[in-house]
């Protein structure tokens, strides 16, 4: 089974386009969060993750819709909660707000997270897998753990070696993870 994984879209619609367009072949897309932020195409980005992803977790953007003023010191995040915050319906708003901080997929066998597993406010900046492990509960029963670290440009993963890592080249672009299990 191959598993897609797009996370940071960060309200960028172009930027979805193609990283979906670019996708290889997979049997299930999955979403890290942080749907919107930033960029001027919420509205259209939650609409085009709920239609391809069958797992959606909430990043910290999609957690602070409702309250944007956590971003007051970075004007560029705060402007994009806040233009998102007026353009989204309610029923959108209402489904970032109800979005999982964690889920698993791949039969339970993967646990996906944006940021942290227990600490979903908490920004993670691993360096490596080995170092990662240190830095997560024991009590975590899953095979593997999946987290987009955006804050770094590469996914982290705990578990197989097997995670193969495929980048877009586009900046602004959400990432994708291609799994086979």
């Amino acid at each position: 089974m191959k598993i897609g994984l797009i996370s940071d879209i960060h309200a960028n619609r172009p930027a979805l386009a193609a990283v979906l367009a670019d996708m290889p072949p997979v049997d299930e897309v999955v979403c890290a969060g942080d749907v919107v932020g930033y960029n001027p195409m919420p509205s259209a980005c939650v609409e085009r993750v709920q239609e391809v992803a069958s797992v959606t977790v909430q990043g910290n953007h999609d957690r602070t819709v409702e309250n944007p003023d956590k971003y007051r010191a970075n004007q560029m995040a705060y402007a994009g909660l806040e233009y998102a915050q007026s353009v989204l319906t309610d029923s959108q708003r209402q489904w970032l707000q109800d979005l999982p901080p964690t889920e698993t997929f791949g039969g339970g066998d993967y646990l996906l997270v944006h940021s942290h597993p227990e600490y979903s406010w908490r920004v993670r900046l691993p360096q490596s897998n080995s170092s990662n492990s240190e830095s997560f509960s024991t009590t975590i029963e899953v095979s593997f753990l999946v987290t987009p670290t955006s804050n770094t440009k590469r996914p982290s993963t705990i578990g197989s070696s097997s995670i193969q890592v495929v980048w877009d080249s586009l900046e602004m672009a959400s990432h994708m993870l291609r799994m086979q299990f």
